[in-house]
């Protein structure tokens, strides 16, 4: 008798037992947290912009509501969309599968803009020809300068830099660096550039990294390491010419494209642009302006 009753006990544990681990694995497994997540491969800047949507979700949803911010929508995995009108869209994707759903909100992440306007610029102080490009209300030379002044020097000293990424100015030499009809651009007039490209006013307003992707809007489409390059949605083509401190090194060619604004700050110092081979944001802040930095030059 007292052996059954052993028995009897010692299956009853074994019963909690089990149960107690179905129930934790029950618990487990609900607790695989579905995550919505996207990528988007941009072809092109302008209408039609057709992109190709790739859903990166975690563990496995079962189905996808897309919303492109123009009034589409898709139920497929990885969706094609073709944007037929200018603006800024918000991209959504809401998945779903056994254990629940989540939704990805990406703010501005898609903006379609007009025709690329194109021209060119012939500097009668050289003779060097400068690619133009029309941003909305402004005109923008697509390359960087690379005209000769006093505090100004190609990377490492070598020519050939000279060809592809132009000169690096000291601030001082930037302000009067561009040919008459031009200027070295303001911090505001950046800013107007960042929010035709999308990024809100408080977002432009802010330092270091700012907005979603305009940095890989203004990059080039080649020459940034590691694969960072950039769509060059509106034809600015920002080069990664990097930079050359007070001290006289050298640092980030391929990397960062650092341009001064015509802004100073108290201190000796001025607000610079910085997009980057590992960044889709645009990094905005001040620096020394004993520093030599890439200049832009826009049209006045």
């Amino acid at each position: 008798m007292k052996t059954k009753s052993i028995l009897t006990t010692l299956i009853a544990i074994l019963v909690v037992i089990t149960l107690g681990f179905q129930s934790c694995k029950k618990v487990e497994e609900n607790n695989q947290t579905l995550k919505a997540n996207f990528s988007a491969n941009i072809t092109a800047g302008t209408v039609p912009l057709s992109v190709i949507f790739t859903d990166q979700s975690i563990n496995n949803p079962t189905s996808w509501q897309w919303d492109f911010g123009d009034a589409g929508k898709s139920t497929q995995a990885n969706p094609t969309h073709t944007y037929n009108a200018e603006g800024s869209h918000t991209i959504s994707l809401t998945v779903t599968n056994e254990f629940g759903s989540d939704t990805k909100i990406n703010l501005n992440y898609i903006t379609v803009t007009g025709e690329i306007i194109t021209g060119t610029f012939n500097d009668p102080r050289d003779g060097q020809i400068y690619n133009t490009v029309e941003i909305d209300n402004q005109t923008w030379f697509s390359e960087n300068l690379n005209f000769e002044t006093t505090n100004s020097s190609w990377y490492d000293n070598d020519p050939a830099n000279g060809d592809i990424y132009g000169r690096l100015y000291t601030w001082d030499a930037a302000m009067s660096a561009c040919p008459t009809g031009w200027h070295l651009p303001s911090d505001d007039e950046w800013k107007e550039l960042e929010i035709y490209l999308g990024m809100s006013q408080t977002e432009a307003d802010n330092i270091e990294w700012r907005g979603t992707n305009q940095g890989k809007q203004m990059k080039s489409t080649s020459g940034w390491q590691a694969n960072g390059n950039g769509i060059n949605s509106v034809g600015f083509t920002a080069l990664p010419g990097g930079y050359r401190f007070n001290d006289g090194s050298f640092q980030r060619l391929g990397e960062r494209g650092t341009f001064w604004s015509s802004s100073a700050v108290s201190g000796g110092s001025a607000w610079y642009r910085n997009p980057s081979f590992n960044q889709d944001q645009v990094y905005r802040n001040n620096f020394n302006t004993a520093n030599s930095y890439s200049v832009r030059c826009l049209k006045d």
